[in-house]
């Protein structure tokens, strides 16, 4: 039997070969590690690490957090717990408040309260980037804080808190890969404005200097536009803006959403888009792995809105619309996962699932209430992270076993990263390659293989 665990980002893909001479059968878990563990809403959490007994994702119910929305957590590279936080408290991997994890600048009612970055380069030091909410009059802006792993026995502790990044916020922020494969960009969002910040994050840390886009609608239509999200999609190309639907003033303006085009080398937005759906209020939204396909959630309407981002012109996009009705659930909260699925929240003990998001129409196989998370609960909000962590469909490397009785294997490496590439691949055995598609033989071949490119 062949079974394959695998990472898939652009910096670094893990997988774990078994090979057993008497099988050809092979099962593959696509594991993107870093955000293998998520913890969220009412003490909710899943496990997306590989289990040879039990379900994948299985059900954690060990969380500290509580959180009406926003939320982040990471792992490290073979997908152990190390942090997680609601823009407020951070937890250690022991699921206790963290050194000088107390008291950040975020909001646990701000959609997008925080995501954590792990600063390109190191091994322990991660960013935290908060957002405060529309409930505080965005007073605290936005703000960062530093974790040092290395601290506290190696439990992690805040070595620098609450530093001012900008004032002016809304609860939109979005962390994306940069093109170079390392880099992570943060996009900002002003409030009532349509200037957005791209904050530029490599070995050296941050760099205070954003890029400046001010392009699209000016965001000041009702006092709760400032609510909604970010995304970029996973091959960096594109960015969704939504915005918060108000029931009461949006008889009167059309619900929309933006969608523009991002250059995640320089960090410039650009190629504003306004799409009015008809019949929805959309809040959130998520894209397919393969970057084609765009989910909106629309509480309002209990629906799922499902568009073709990549078409030409906006009365394409609108026209590709479907809706796939939800009732009863009134989902808020959307994020990509591990497994490439798509997984859907609102105030219930379950999540929903699009099974198969890359899947135009109602073959993307959305299912009501598929994971129970009891004792925990969900809420308006999944943990966010740099949107190629959950999968990369660009940048990674497929494998065809030549021969099993002997442990044979063709390895072929693929990235869309411009410029020169050098690939470096680990066998685990011992053995090395620096060519794109090495065959390889593993000896023996009952025994468990970390391959790393």
């Amino acid at each position: 039997m062949f079974y394959v665990f695998k990472q898939s980002s652009s910096r670094l893909m893990y997988r774990n070969v078994i090979i057993i001479v008497a099988g050809l059968l092979f099962a593959q878990y696509s594991i993107a590690q870093r955000n293998n563990i998520w913890y969220f809403g009412v003490k909710g959490g899943l496990s997306f690490n590989p289990s040879v007994s039990g379900p994948v994702p299985a059900v954690l119910s060990n969380s500290a957090m509580v959180t009406n929305e926003g939320c982040s957590s990471i792992c490290d590279s073979d997908g152990n717990l190390l942090f997680y936080s609601n823009g407020v408290s951070v937890y250690n991997r022991n699921h206790q408040v963290m050194l000088n994890g107390d008291n950040l600048a975020g909001n646990i009612s701000s959609v997008q309260a925080c995501v954590i970055i792990p600063v390109p380069g190191s091994s322990f030091l991660y960013y935290i980037f908060t957002s405060d909410a529309f409930e505080n009059s965005f007073e605290n802006g936005y703000n960062y804080s530093i974790v040092n792993m290395n601290g506290d026995g190696g439990n992690g502790e805040i070595i620098s808190k609450n530093v001012s990044l900008w004032s002016s916020c809304t609860e939109r922020m979005v962390a994306a890969r940069h093109a170079n494969g390392s880099d992570v960009w943060l996009i900002t969002n002003d409030n009532n404005s349509n200037i957005f910040r791209s904050w530029l994050i490599d070995c050296n840390g941050l760099n205070t200097t954003p890029i400046v886009s001010t392009i699209g609608l000016v965001m000041n239509q009702h006092f709760t536009v400032n609510n909604g999200m970010l995304k970029v999609s996973p091959d960096g190309r594109q960015l969704c803006q939504t915005s918060f639907p108000e029931v009461d003033v949006t008889t009167f303006i059309p619900n929309f959403f933006q969608l523009f085009d991002f250059n995640n080398t320089t960090g410039a937005i650009t190629n504003p888009r306004t799409i009015t759906l008809p019949n929805s209020k959309v809040l959130s939204c998520e894209y397919s792995s393969d970057s084609k396909l765009l989910y909106l959630c629309s509480p309002g309407t209990r629906t799922i809105e499902q568009v073709e981002a990549t078409l030409p012109t906006v009365s394409a996009i609108e026209a590709s619309q479907i809706t796939i009705n939800t009732a009863p659930s009134a989902y808020y909260g959307i994020q990509s996962a591990p497994d490439d699925k798509i997984y859907l929240a609102d105030i219930r003990p379950a999540l929903g699932a699009i099974n198969r998001p890359n899947t135009k129409g109602v073959g993307c196989n959305y299912v009501n209430q598929q994971i129970r998370l009891s004792p925990g609960s969900s809420y308006l909000s999944l943990p966010a992270y740099i949107n190629d962590f959950s999968a990369s469909p660009t940048n990674g490397f497929t494998y065809l076993i030549l021969d099993s009785c002997t442990g044979r294997v063709q390895f072929n490496g693929f990235t869309t990263m411009p410029g020169t590439v050098i690939y470096e691949w680990d066998f685990g055995d011992g053995n090395t390659s620096n060519v794109q598609n090495p065959i390889h033989t593993f000896n023996p071949v009952n025994l468990n293989y970390k391959v790393r490119l």
